[in-house]
């Protein structure tokens, strides 16, 4: 090999070599610039996290104290009782009429046996 030919191949591969480290720079820039992007967005969801996170502590807190300072509370307490005695009221006469039912159907049966009616 000569020495024109070792110095054409020093620069071949010094062209070949530039060429892979240029590539490689810009590929690292291109993800420089997309992990930029997404931790900007994420800085905008985590502030947007943390401001529902205070608003809900807020409101977790003001219901606490409602259940607490309600002002409707003895009118709910009232119509609570009255929805319980109504239905404990219409459970017992729908119980009683079916026993009642049940009595004179078996007497009526009883009577017929005894009757041969």
């Amino acid at each position: 090999m000569t020495t024109d030919e070792r110095r054409e191949m020093r620069e071949m591969l010094h062209e070949i070599l530039s060429g892979y480290q240029a590539l490689n720079e810009s590929q690292y820039t291109v993800m420089d610039v997309k992990l930029d992007g997404i931790n900007k967005r994420l800085d905008t969801l985590n502030g947007k996290t943390q401001k529902t996170v205070e608003r809900v502590e807020v409101l977790e807190k003001a219901e606490a104290l409602h259940t607490v300072t309600c002002p409707n509370l003895t009118r709910i307490r009232t119509i609570e009782d009255n929805q319980l005695s109504v239905k404990s009221v219409k459970t017992w006469v729908i119980s009683s009429v079916g026993i009642a039912s049940l009595v004179v159907g078996i007497i009526f049966v009883i009577f017929k046996m005894v009757t041969g009616l």
